[in-house]
């Protein structure tokens, strides 16, 4: 019995991906069946993720064959709604109604039968994100519940796609987890983030030009003139992380084929920096978080991702391998938080491209 579960287990993994098998034969042995081989189980990188976010092998299957280079917002939430980790969660007597009537009001279709674990989560990230009222106190636990489980599936589907290189894909999934952490779409004001802000309020800023929370941080009294801003709203604002963003590329040409190196430095204009992340929708305590990416915008390439926590400033070191001739390259720094929406930042960069390839001169 037990070398049949093992047997049927290291299958699972190999056919998902998650392993690749080394099957040894003893010399001059004719076996009839890998049962009997003497086999080396080797993690795959898919493997190695899914054992740092502790993910179901299907998981991990399922989103390695979701990702796509043009995949959308609705693709990653419903890559994110159908992870096995939700398989569990409870549709209890009648809730296949409930959940249907849940659906009239949110803007897209679960692509499951209501009374399916998966379209329920599909349905309450929706209206988590539209900030909608929920039918019972069991739909607010069951929210509580895909929440915590959903931020580190979301982290893994970001790796996948990162390992294959898409740019865009990557920032649309980065989007989703901001979404997650403040309970917004990512097309909402987003001083809703905020404590305290009211439609009239969203009204009175933008038609002072004032459109996001890092112009409301850095407006002076004239500009916030006739806006009415609750001391909580003041409060929350002045620690949201604001960034100052600065990139440094190679101060001298590259040789073709080389690799250049970029060095991005991240500092806080918070005079007092408070790492704790602040969201009235999302419950679980942790410090805010930044994605650093390094792409190339004209072919959405992803070239390095890197993640980074910091009190007061850092310092992140990026590497690019330049192409097998002269010229100059423009490449792209993308900055986006983890958790808050509204304080990404691009930084655009040129790599200059001089001198002898790696495989010999470059012709002119």
């Amino acid at each position: 019995f037990l070398a049949d579960l093992i047997e049927r287990t290291v299958v699972d993994l190999d056919d998902a991906g998650l392993v690749v098998r080394d099957l040894e034969r003893p010399d001059g042995a004719a076996l009839a069946s890998a049962r009997r081989f003497d086999t080396t189980l080797t993690a795959t990188p898919l493997g190695e993720l899914a054992a740092y976010y502790y993910l179901h092998y299907r998981t991990a299957r399922n989103l390695a064959r979701a990702v796509k280079e043009d995949f959308s917002l609705s693709d990653a939430l419903e890559a994110l709604a159908g992870a096995f980790e939700f398989a569990e969660l409870p549709v209890r007597h009648n809730e296949d109604k409930v959940n249907a009537e849940l659906a009239q009001g949110l803007p897209w279709t679960a692509p499951w039968a209501m009374d399916s674990p998966h379209a329920k989560t599909h349905l309450l990230l929706q209206a988590h994100f539209c900030r909608s009222d929920l039918p019972s106190s069991d739909y607010v636990t069951d929210t509580k519940s895909v929440l915590d489980q959903a931020v580190r599936v979301v982290q893994a589907l970001l790796d996948i796609a990162a390992d294959e290189g898409y740019l865009e894909t990557s920032m649309c999934i980065a989007r989703l987890n901001q979404m997650i952490h403040q309970g917004l779409w990512f097309t909402d004001p987003t001083f809703y983030q905020l404590p305290s802000v009211s439609e009239p309020l969203v009204r009175d800023l933008h038609r002072n030009g004032i459109r996001s929370v890092p112009e409301l941080a850095l407006a002076d009294a004239k500009r916030v003139r006739g806006c009415r801003i609750p001391p909580a709203t003041k409060k929350a604002l002045a620690r949201m992380p604001l960034l100052e963003v600065r990139c440094e590329a190679p101060r001298e040409p590259v040789a073709p084929g080389e690799r250049a190196h970029i060095l991005v430095h991240l500092k806080r204009k918070n005079a007092d920096p408070v790492s704790l992340v602040q969201s009235q929708r999302f419950s679980k305590r942790t410090d805010d978080g930044w994605y650093i990416m390094l792409g190339d915008v004209e072919t959405d390439e992803l070239i390095a991702l890197r993640r980074v926590s910091f009190q007061s400033s850092t310092t992140a070191r990026l590497e690019v391998s330049v192409p097998n001739e002269e010229g100059v390259f423009p490449v792209s720094v993308f900055v986006m938080s983890q958790n808050y929406l509204g304080l990404d930042q691009e930084v655009k960069i040129d790599i200059h491209a001089k001198g002898n390839s790696r495989n010999g001169n470059v012709e002119s």
